[in-house]
């Protein structure tokens, strides 16, 4: 925050007025135990909708079932396979990639009764460990249910099975659980029965100018496609009047005040001035 406080001193004063548990990781509540600390998952499923959206509400209806049905058969029948571990596939990798790097890590254990109470070191760096409340001084155990190398160094120690120290969320049965529910299927339309009610008609829509947009105005701070390239200048200047924001295409001219009149061979602005 200092070094922010130095390269901007607005933008530190409006990150002030943010309680830091909404940006800082130090700050997290650890009651999520989630690896993935930014949730778009309404992003994500807009996009997988992207083609379906703009249909009727029938065929919007049927198209997001059809999505649905076959991503829950895809995860389910993908974790049906897996077999490997107790845990799932990434989840798994990640904890291999933690092992390999527990090794230079030297537990020592502070002799309580429950054996969870222990100092990890490597070199100058030193952190506490609480097997037993399953917290460590680097805070990456309590907020991702993942143990860090710290623990799983402690784990090696009191002869443990890492796996069994994540946290239930990342578990394989979870998963499954997860997707335990299905859509049941559905006849067609000719198969529907007959309801004595005026047929419904399709509202009145007036198509907006220019070309349907299917994707979302992006946020300033979110990343540009690399393949696209940018234009120059973000402020576009019509050719025509020189005023900012509008093109030639959609300029409506200069208004009644901007308008220059000759006078005696010069060139000056007139006002009009309406009284009542």
């Amino acid at each position: 925050m200092d070094n922010l406080k130095e390269l901007n001193q607005d933008a530190w004063l409006e990150m002030m007025h943010v309680p830091p548990k909404m940006w800082t990781r130090s700050a997290y509540s650890p009651h999520t135990h989630c690896d993935l600390q930014v949730n778009n998952m309404c992003e994500a499923f807009n996009r997988s909708i992207l083609e379906h959206r703009d249909k009727p509400i029938i065929t919007l209806l049927e198209g997001i079932k059809f999505y649905l049905t076959n991503r829950i058969v895809k995860q389910k029948d993908l974790m049906l396979r897996w077999r490997n571990s107790q845990l799932c596939p990434m989840i798994q990798q990640k904890l291999n990639t933690v092992k390999d790097h527990s090794h230079s890590w030297r537990p020592n254990w502070n002799g309580d009764i429950g054996d969870g109470l222990f100092e990890v070191q490597r070199d100058n760096d030193k952190y506490a460990v609480n097997l037993v409340q399953r917290t460590c001084a680097c805070r990456r155990w309590d907020l991702t249910g993942i143990p860090c190398v710290h623990v799983v160094a402690c784990m090696w120690y009191n002869n443990h099975i890492p796996e069994n120290y994540v946290d239930i969320s990342y578990k394989r049965f979870t998963f499954l659980n997860t997707y335990s529910h299905i859509i049941l299927p559905n006849n067609g339309p000719k198969l529907w029965p007959d309801v004595e009610a005026p047929p419904l008609n399709p509202p009145y829509v007036r198509r907006a100018p220019g070309r349907p947009k299917k994707q979302r105005n992006k946020r300033n701070d979110e990343p540009r496609n690399p393949t696209r390239m940018r234009r120059i200048s973000s402020t576009v200047r019509c050719r025509r009047c020189g005023e900012p924001g509008h093109n030639k295409r959609t300029c409506r001219g200069k208004t009644a005040v901007n308008i220059t009149i000759p006078v005696g061979g010069n060139q000056v602005n007139k006002l009009f001035i309406s009284c009542e």
